[in-house]
């Protein structure tokens, strides 16, 4: 509730700044005008609705926000289950150590060796959902496993499937054992890490989707950027096995891709892919608008079309508090906001609440060292500015009604 204060305020706009000493994140003075102090913000458009706002990616208090870190300061190839109980991520830019929260019960892992393998480097981590009657290891897991992408033995590309903790212990969603692995390839059967394509670096991009109806793949691989490198999308057609079906096999006949877009067209205005992820209609792409922008934003592409970017539509609003130089404004239990900020931009689709699509990124909390799980959603917004140098005798204020 504002409190009401005295003085100051008599003939102001609305959306004009004053200064006042400090009288607290929003006060109304004698004359009945509302003010918000710098720093501070409100997303009440609807009691200020002549007040100033801005676009903003935004975490409601109701999002998911975990309590604990996931990876270092730099993960990437975040994966959520498809009925929002779990997630993995890549513990760093490199090597094979992976993080696990338990979205359901708010508990995460970290600095996990990848099981039964060595000498495998992890670009992203996820799951497959099956919908035939599986085995027992599949079926006490929920009907999921795990599938990871990487490079293996000097830089041949692989999908890795592992068996996972099932339960519902907080232990539940986290890679057990390794159960199989594929080489991928294009469609005329050639290892992605060589010839046309050699996505076999460390700092390339990479992301995975399955779509357990059709019981496609979809494989996303993107350069740092389009003017030094290139990105390919790429649909494996798994029909013909028991993979993310029934069980883990993958026949040889699958190791082709049956569809490949080339993302980096000439003609499309990105300067760097980021992400991709999915729902059992589209796939979500997160990338990094051209030069002066540098904007980050989401692409919609439907799974029924064409796979290509025009086929698809970006999403109204940007991640990023445009306010500061923090990606997401969050609310916090006790009414407060704080801005997170993603420095792996590996944002993910999580699920749709009353037709708003929620994501789920990676971000910098309290301690910038590490990253949390945040859950949030685009085009919201919000009234407030960034706060006023602090050496300042007396405090900017907006008046919002």
């Amino acid at each position: 509730m504002a409190i009401k204060l005295g003085g100051g305020g008599s003939g102001a706009k609305i959306n004009e700044i004053r200064f006042f000493i400090d009288r607290g994140n929003l006060f109304t003075d004698a004359d009945g005008q509302v003010w918000l102090k710098a720093g501070a913000r409100t997303v009440d458009t609807t009691t200020y609705p002549d007040a100033h706002a801005e676009n903003i990616a935004f975490s409601a208090a109701s999002d998911f926000q975990a309590t604990e870190i996931i990876g270092s300061s730099s993960p990437r190839g975040l994966g959520i289950s498809s009925d929002g109980a779990w997630a993995l991520a890549t513990q760093t830019s490199s090597g094979n150590a992976w993080g696990h929260t338990n979205i359901t019960s708010n508990v995460s892992v970290n600095n996990i060796a990848f099981p039964g393998v060595s000498g495998f480097e992890l670009l992203s981590m996820g799951y497959i959902k099956c919908n035939g009657s599986v085995p027992t290891s599949i079926s006490n897991a929920n009907n999921y496993f795990s599938m990871a992408i990487g490079y293996y033995s000097g830089g041949q590309l692989r999908g890795w499937c592992h068996s996972l903790v099932g339960g519902s212990g907080t232990d539940a969603g986290r890679l057990s054992s390794s159960q199989t692995n594929f080489f991928l390839r294009d469609t005329s059967g050639n290892d992605l890490h060589q010839g046309n394509y050699v996505y076999a670096r460390s700092s390339t991009n990479a992301a995975h989707h399955w779509d357990p109806v059709n019981r496609q793949l979809y494989v996303l691989f993107a350069y740092s950027s389009k003017g030094s490198g290139m990105s390919h999308l790429f649909r494996y057609s798994m029909t013909g096995d028991s993979f993310g079906h029934s069980g883990f096999s993958v026949g040889t006949n699958n190791y082709n891709a049956n569809a490949v877009v080339d993302l980096y067209a000439s003609n499309v205005p990105v300067h760097e892919i980021k992400q991709m992820s999915g729902s059992s209609t589209h796939l979500y792409i997160t990338f990094q608008e051209e030069a002066p922008s540098y904007k980050v934003r989401i692409r919609k592409i439907p799974l029924s079309g064409n796979l290509s970017w025009a086929s698809g539509t970006t999403l109204d609003g940007q991640v990023r508090d445009p306010a500061t130089d923090h990606t997401i404004l969050r609310a916090n239990s006790d009414g407060t906001f704080s801005t997170y900020h993603g420095d792996s931009e590996s944002y993910t689709y999580m699920r749709t609440v009353n037709s708003k699509e929620k994501f789920m990124g990676l971000f910098e909390g309290v301690n910038t060292s590490y990253q949390t799980l945040t859950e949030f959603s685009l085009n919201n917004e919000a009234i407030g500015q960034d706060s006023w140098d602090y050496r300042r005798a007396q405090t900017a204020y907006q008046r919002i009604k």
